[in-house]
Parts: C-alpha cells; sequence; structure tokens
C-alpha cells in the first residue's frame, strides 16, 4: 500500500459496515476521498479479491478514457488526425508508470473526464446544428 490506496480501501470496508466517516475518526471525518472511488471498490473488499484486479480496472479506464478523447476530437478534425493525437495521449498519459499499477483514482478520473467531455460536445454540437437549421427554415 502506497499513499491513498489503504485510505480508498478503508473507505470501502467503512460502507460495507454501513458507515462512511465517523467523528471518531478526525482525519477521515470528511469526504474528501469519495465515496465514489471507494463505492467502486466495494465488490474487491466485499469478496476479498486480490488488489490486483482493481488496479486492472485502469487498464481499461485508460483504454476508454482515450476512446473518449479520440471520439471528442473526431467531432472537430479528421479521424486519422484524431488517432494520431490519441495515441500519443495514450503514451504521454500523466503519471502512468505512477498510476496504473495502483489502487487510485487517476484512471477513473480519466475515463470520466473524457466520457463527459465528449458527451457536453455531442450535445452542444447537436443544439448547435439544430439552431443552425432552424435559422435556415425561417
Amino acid at each position: 500500500m502506497v499513499g491513498d490506496e489503504g485510505r480508498y480501501l478503508d473507505y470501502a470496508y467503512k460502507l460495507l459496515n454501513g458507515t462512511y466517516a465517523s467523528s471518531n475518526d478526525a482525519e477521515y471525518s470528511f469526504l474528501w476521498n469519495g465515496p465514489d472511488y471507494p463505492i467502486f471498490l466495494i465488490p474487491f473488499v466485499y469478496f476479498k479479491t486480490s488488489l490486483l484486479i482493481p488496479k486492472l480496472f485502469n487498464v481499461l479506464f485508460l483504454y476508454f478514457g482515450i476512446f473518449y478523447f479520440h471520439k471528442s476530437l473526431v467531432l472537430f478534425i479528421s479521424t486519422q488526425k484524431a488517432l494520431i493525437l490519441s495515441f500519443i495521449l495514450g503514451l504521454y498519459y500523466p503519471l502512468l508508470m505512477e498510476s496504473l499499477p495502483k489502487i487510485l483514482t487517476e484512471g477513473i478520473s480519466f475515463f470520466l473526464a473524457s466520457m463527459f467531455t465528449f458527451y457536453s460536445l455531442l450535445y452542444l454540437k447537436k443544439k448547435e446544428q439544430k439552431i443552425h437549421c432552424s435559422h435556415h427554415l425561417h
């Protein structure tokens, strides 16, 4: 366990036992650490799986984060350019060697931010097209 790994697992264990933070835990009595990531960890804590399994999810989070990053780029640039930029991001991914092999929030945060960005851009683009089309009808 390094860094925040133990704390996230501890919160998942507490959630399984019906609490999250208590007044007895002055250090842990705030929502700074979730509860989103500890909720994700609950099945792994409950089934007492190897810690390797939640760590492997970071690879999926990175993959799908890059997938949504690519889809966002395709809304504005060619597929080929988007693929090149996505590939570069995949190689560059900040703290790749630091965060992927650990139970940390970087992977899931990257995935969620990329997905949110894509769907927000898609919504705005469709809304813009709808407004543009309605102006042509008048």
